[in-house]
């Protein structure tokens, strides 16, 4: 009955936008008044909406369609006057590419909402662990991920004894398959938890404090902080006496998100890059500290414009297929068809959106869209299914952060952590069953 009542609301909505788009558009063409982005505006805050009033319904409050209300919100915070520079004003076809796209990514998350979703009993076993073996599977998964790191202290050792990290950077990203090992450090992060061993814990946080001086980003930062987040939060539903602490520990990191542009860019550059830009008169009405976290949220909207212009032949399923070429490392092939350029070479930022138009098109773009809305659902149902699961909650918390920065990154084809973490994980499960 419920189920039902769901479909009908549904549908209302969706017929209320059509008939509302179909008068607007009556409206435009009668009295010649562009009044379309006027109508896209409404249409984003109906969509941001209904994110946030289905992710309330949710018992737990780290759910895809809070998560994914960021999306329109970004778009929603759109504005020339942020940067004249590096702004341009979005068109209405890109207003609708990004509209169309979103819908169909809810629709896909709704219907796997709503369908019978059946998981291997396999996982199960995910679920039945001990806290000794939970320890002795953490060193080996952090031993795992550190091969990055350890690969470019040996082969990038001048950059290190000269302090030049940037530089030993890349050489860490130039390790054979650093982007899969390294996954296996946020598996060991949620075993070390789990575990509830103070020495296992003592050595991952000492194992990343090392991996991130020696390979220092933003996203690895985040990601980590996502994930003890997703931890701490599942606490919460156990212990009533850690949840006051978890607002606290939610706003650090933020804080600690928000700094990481300032330490990052002080690696990169041996000038203060916010007072740089400040300077050239490139900062609009905004504080200078602010610009660059609110450039890459709205920037990949204006990049996304730029995108669909210079985007003369179709790669037809290439972006799809990058995660898989890239564990045979193969995707070097196509190197050119993997080249996005950005608008401002300052800003290179894309939204999901991005790729699947190269890849489809216009209507193609809403087909994987939906696909992605209900893997998306599928892996947070897999979530509230096995809730102790460490391997699941690594699972989730990367998959969950890389929802949020839909609109900032491709995270899913571009980075493609949060497909490799899944096939991961059920690889392991699989061999620890057998």
């Amino acid at each position: 009955m419920k189920l039902e009542i769901e479909k009908k609301k549904f549908i209302l909505i969706l017929l209320a936008l059509i008939l509302f788009g179909i008068v607007s558009k009556m409206y435009y063409d009668a009295r010649e008044i562009q009044i379309e982005h006027i109508f896209a505006i409404i249409v984003l805050f109906i969509i941001a909406g209904y994110c946030i009033i289905e992710g309330l319904k949710l018992d737990y409050i780290i759910n895809p369609f809070l998560l994914f209300a960021i999306v329109p919100i970004s778009l929603l915070m759109y504005d020339l006057s942020v940067s004249t520079h590096y702004l341009v004003e979005l068109r209405s076809d890109t207003y609708w590419l990004s509209i169309y796209n979103m819908l169909m990514f809810l629709m896909g998350m709704w219907l796997s909402k709503h369908l019978e979703t059946r998981f291997s009993s396999l996982w199960n076993s995910s679920c039945e662990i001990s806290d000794g073996n939970a320890s002795h599977s953490a060193y080996i998964f952090m031993a795992v991920g550190l091969v990055p790191s350890i690969y470019g202290c040996i082969f990038g050792f001048g950059h290190l004894l000269s302090g030049n990290l940037y530089a030993l950077k890349e050489t860490v990203n130039a390790a054979p398959l650093a982007s899969i090992f390294s996954l296996f450090l946020y598996i060991g992060v949620m075993f070390a938890l789990y575990s509830k061993r103070v020495r296992t814990i003592t050595f991952c946080v000492i194992a990343l404090l090392f991996s991130m001086i020696i390979n220092f980003s933003k996203t690895t930062v985040v990601m980590m902080c996502i994930c003890i987040i997703v931890h701490i939060y599942d606490l919460t539903k156990e212990n009533a006496k850690i949840k006051k602490w978890f607002t606290i520990i939610l706003a650090g990191a933020l804080v600690l998100f928000l700094a990481s542009f300032t330490i990052y860019n002080n690696l990169r550059f041996d000038y203060d890059i916010n007072d740089y830009f400040g300077e050239l008169g490139y900062v609009g009405d905004i504080s200078a500290q602010w610009f660059l976290p609110v450039m890459y949220l709205i920037s990949p909207w204006g990049n996304l414009q730029y995108i669909v212009d210079t985007t003369t032949e179709l790669s037809h399923g290439l972006w799809i297929l990058k995660p898989v070429l890239g564990y045979l490392q193969l995707d070097g092939i196509w190197a050119s068809v993997y080249e996005l350029v950005p608008r401002y070479s300052a800003f290179n930022t894309y939204t999901y959106i991005s790729v699947l138009y190269r890849d489809f098109g216009f209507w193609g773009s809403g087909i994987a869209s939906f696909f992605m809305g209900m893997f998306v659902m599928r892996i947070f149902k897999m979530k509230m299914l096995y809730f102790d699961s460490p391997y699941i909650k690594a699972v989730y918390a990367l998959n969950a952060y890389a929802v949020a920065m839909l609109f900032f990154n491709n995270h899913y084809f571009q980075l493609s952590y949060p497909f490799t973490i899944y096939i991961i994980s059920a690889f392991l499960v699989r061999v620890v069953r057998k």
